[in-house]
């Protein structure tokens, strides 16, 4: 107890009775979970099996077991630490009977979901085309979170497409059913059945959450939040942790009302509010708090640290979105110097953000970490548009061809490929040309025939395009005219919406590349193909790259924050709603609150979208933080970006940065050419060095200025292709 302060001191002493912590940012939130735990078992006298404590992820109901069983000098703590599915699987699986399955069901993981959801809605007649199988299944996952069975969401949602989801829903339980399997939806839904009909094996387990812990209570949603209720109502023994103003994921139909109104739940609720954060410094502290503050749906918490006050939040506005990325990329360059790069983590609002962001670290040879998504280039939908680019280019591309043969979904099945690939082995052509060879033959019925037709001529109509258009045109005709656009909205909003901005940003690339005198469609894909194969570490030692989300309950010592504007950070989608707004809000309070030492803001005047220069406006957000903790930075002259100068004059608001002089230096810097400290020989014959391969010769050279290849030979290794500025190679 001697380790911990008179706030959590008494949340971890605190015995009987409903309690609600009030955990702020960096407060140590769970050193009081574990301890109080701990505390209940040792000092007043609770046996472990009447502890239960819920947490949302494996990793986090492990590190919690751990931690108490370290306390109590044992192997393992006793209590029920567990997340919320585990637990209610643990229930179901003694009393499954009473709920209509048979002892020993399975649980269905995602895929077996999606193919179970597939053959409902095929039994159903739902089409697929109409209907995504994914966007079906994350209704129903959304229906039963909110505990809705199948007749009750048909009669809430009488619409078309609701009508459409009743049906499946309804089929897709009844064949869970005639398989003796639950999703993972199912296993609080079903416990939540279990214990309204069984009032006997409620009270037989609520003895065993005579104490009952709840942590990051903010993002539970309702069904999470009815098993809260059922488990406490015996005792009022509960305990919750969280943070309203960390509720970040209603996204996920995390409900942050619930913390709101716990006092209101449980009366005579003891709140304790933990205040003193341990994470941050003063100046970083005072900024996020001040922005969280203007939120008007809060219970509200005076945070204070005893760290030092530290540097003040440094706030950059530059020109473009690439002049951030580069700003940003040479300001860890120089960092680099200092300390590890693993120190430091750039934070974004939408995955698309990354692209820019990773070729400029790529450029400068800074290893970088993605975290909860892949490398842009990685992504499907850049991919698939990319397939259809590389078969646009070289028709006798058959591996492109199939990856985009059915995609988006246009009747062309397994029966159809087959024949074509026969015909192709047959006669010695590539698939594309078989395809002709297989409709002119009538080896394939007349509905399949038809959507072949279709695609051939879509390829031909588009191939005669190539020459015709620049990239960034050609990449919006493949998106429009293959309707890849309609098809990943019918993902579902957020996913829909994710990989729609994705394929903004490839746009994006390839304008950016034609403007670089980039000369057309192969060329495009040369670098395409060197960027995406470029060498990253994967390793502990890079920059972690990561949106606002991922960020939840991570820190470090350095922290960038960029695309700071209205329409980013908030959200475009959420200008609209006070509720949304506020959510954005305490989206970039968690953003701010998850660096130690140093944080950095940065906004653009003009952002590209769809390959479109955009103005773009300061977040509203940067007014709300106080002036006297801010230190605004203006880039320095050179394009290298490895230095900045601070801005010295009186700031008041945001806006008072000459933005004219920052457009005027943007543009000026667009006639500079990049700085390398020691220029190395690109000539063939030329010894070079690349830190994955080690010493090579460089065997040829193509091209010049930024579109200048190399090929590379190394010892041990196959000949290298490489796009000069992005290779990093230096004298041998």
């Amino acid at each position: 107890m001697e380790t911990v302060n008179e706030q959590q001191r008494e949340a971890i002493t605190h015995f009987e009775g409903p309690l609600l912590v009030l955990a702020g940012a960096g407060s140590g939130k769970t050193r009081v979970i574990t301890r109080r735990l701990a505390h209940l078992v040792r000092e007043r006298d609770v046996a472990p099996h009447q502890i239960t404590a819920l947490t949302f992820t494996n990793k986090a109901a492990g590190e919690m077991r751990e931690r108490v069983a370290s306390l109590m000098e044992t192997d393992r703590c006793g209590a029920w630490v567990s997340t919320f599915h585990a637990l209610c699987l643990r229930y179901l699986r003694l009393e499954a009977e009473r709920v209509g399955y048979r002892p020993g069901f399975v649980v269905y993981d995602r895929a077996d979901q999606l193919a179970t959801v597939r053959m409902a809605m095929e039994e159903m007649e739902v089409s697929t085309e109409n209907h995504p199988p994914r966007q079906i299944l994350g209704r129903i996952s959304r229906a039963k979170n909110a505990l809705q069975r199948p007749d009750q969401f048909r009669a809430a949602h009488r619409d078309y497409v609701g009508t459409s989801v009743g049906k499946v829903y309804e089929r897709y339980q009844e064949k869970l059913k005639a398989s003796n399997a639950m999703d993972f939806d199912d296993l609080i839904m079903q416990t939540i059945r279990l214990f309204t009909e069984h009032p006997d094996v409620l009270e037989r387990f609520q003895r065993q959450a005579w104490f009952l812990m709840v942590d990051e209570y903010q993002d539970t949603n309702h069904s999470q939040y009815r098993l809260i209720r059922f488990l406490s109502k015996r005792t009022n023994n509960v305990c919750v942790v969280g943070d309203e103003d960390q509720s970040i994921f209603a996204f996920r139909g995390s409900d942050y009302r619930n913390i709101l109104r716990f006092e209101k739940d449980f009366p005579g609720a003891r709140v304790i509010k933990l205040e003193r954060n341990y994470r941050s410094t003063g100046h970083i502290l005072e900024a996020a708090s001040s922005v969280v503050s203007c939120n008007q749906e809060r219970i509200g918490k005076a945070l204070y640290t005893e760290n030092p006050r530290g540097d003040k939040i440094r706030v950059c506005r530059l020109y473009t979105d690439r002049d951030e990325s580069e700003w940003v990329s040479g300001q860890l360059a120089a960092l680099r110097r200092q300390r590890e790069l693993s120190d430091a983590a750039i934070l974004y609002r939408t995955n698309a953000q990354s692209r820019l962001l990773e070729e400029a670290l790529l450029q400068r040879g800074i290893p970088y970490r993605i975290f909860g998504a892949l490398r842009f280039y990685d992504r499907k939908e850049i991919k698939d548009i990319l397939a259809y680019l590389r078969l646009l280019a070289n028709p006798d591309d058959d591996q492109n061809l199939l990856r985009i043969l059915n995609v988006p979904a246009r009747g062309i099945g397994k029966t159809t490929v087959e024949a074509t690939r026969k015909v192709a082995l047959e006669h010695h052509r590539p698939l594309l040309e078989s395809l002709k060879v297989v409709l002119e033959m009538g080896l394939v019925g007349a509905r399949a025939a038809s959507a072949l037709q279709r695609f051939t001529d879509l390829i031909e109509e588009l191939r005669g395009e190539v020459r015709a258009l620049p990239p960034d045109a050609l990449v919006r005709e493949v998106v429009r005219r293959t309707g890849y656009d309609e098809f990943v909205q019918k993902e579902g909003p957020e996913r829909g919406r994710a990989r729609l901005e994705n394929l903004e940003q490839l746009v994006t690339a390839a304008a950016e590349f034609g403007e670089a005198g980039g000369p057309g469609l192969t060329e495009f894909l040369d670098r395409v193909a060197l960027v995406s194969d470029a060498d990253v570490s994967e390793g502990d030692s890079g920059v972690a790259l990561m949106t606002m989300h991922t960020a939840k309950g991570l820190e470090f010592p350095v922290v960038y924050v960029v695309g700071m504007e209205d329409g980013l950070l908030p959200h475009s989608r959420s200008l609209e709603s006070p509720s949304d707004l506020e959510e954005e809000r305490r989206l970039l309070y968690v953003a701010m609150t998850r660096a130690r030492e140093q944080l950095c803001l940065t906004s653009v005047c003009v952002r590209r979208v769809f390959g479109a220069e955009t103005a773009a406006e300061p977040s509203r957000f940067l007014d709300e933080i106080p002036s006297e903790v801010v230190e605004e930075i203006r880039p320095g002259s050179s394009r290298a970006y490895d230095h900045d100068e601070p801005v010295t004059s009186s700031r008041g608001k945001k806006q008072a940065l000459d933005f004219q002089a920052i457009m005027e230096k943007g543009m000026a810097r667009r006639e500079l050419t990049y700085e390398y400290d020691e220029a190395p020989d690109y000539s063939p014959g030329a010894r070079v060095y690349h830190a994955r391969y080690g010493e090579g010769k460089i065997l040829s050279r193509e091209g010049e200025g930024d579109a200048l290849k190399l090929t590379v030979s190394f010892s041990g290794h196959r000949p290298k292709k490489f796009l000069a500025r992005y290779a990093n190679l230096q004298r041998a």
